[in-house]
């Protein structure tokens, strides 16, 4: 597909509603009947992307960037300086973010506050079944999991950094990173 823009994009998600997809300086290309980008109003980089079926949108990126889509991009207070690297939704307008040295942010549909982390290295990726059931993934294997009460360190068999996590259930999940890592 022809890109609306020459800037790197590091972040993509689609719901039914809406395809966007995020990058250096701040870059969101939004999936119409083409690509096009739509001003952001930063000028940091955007990491990655979430949206939900009601094309409601969350960006992050460095420096505590976090960005709200909702027919335009407009700054949310994340409370942190820390750089933010994954982001993930859900439908209720709740969402989790986590970052540099172990920070996982929580957003309650109003405004977003620090979860209490049980680990400082960085983290790169996060996904959940529930708000109840959250996994993160990062540096060195660490992959940590919330209960609804308490973030806990999960057992892994790897110390390859891993980037990326998904899954279709709470207990179907996949975390992918270094070195060819599943």
């Amino acid at each position: 597909m022809t890109s609306p823009t020459a800037e790197t994009l590091w972040g993509v998600w689609g719901s039914p509603g809406e395809v966007i997809a995020v990058g250096n300086v701040g870059t969101a290309a939004h999936l119409g009947v083409e690509w096009s980008t739509k001003a952001t109003g930063t000028d940091n980089d955007l990491c990655d992307v979430w949206t939900g079926t009601d094309s409601r949108a969350f960006a992050v990126g460095p420096n505590g960037t976090i960005l709200r889509y909702d027919g335009s991009w407009s700054p949310m207070t994340s409370g942190t300086l820390s750089n933010l690297s994954d982001v993930f939704g859900f439908e209720d307008g709740t969402a989790v973010a986590v970052g540099q040295a172990g920070t996982i942010l929580w957003f309650d549909g109003s405004e977003w506050s620090p979860m209490a982390s049980v680990t400082d290295v960085n983290l790169f990726g996060v996904w959940g079944s529930a708000a109840k059931d959250l996994f993160a993934v990062g540096v060195g294997g660490t992959i940590v999991h919330y209960d609804g009460e308490a973030w806990e360190f999960m057992t892994t068999v790897t110390s390859e950094n891993l980037s990326a996590v998904f899954g279709l259930s709470d207990s179907n999940v996949w975390a992918v990173g270094g070195n060819s890592t599943i």
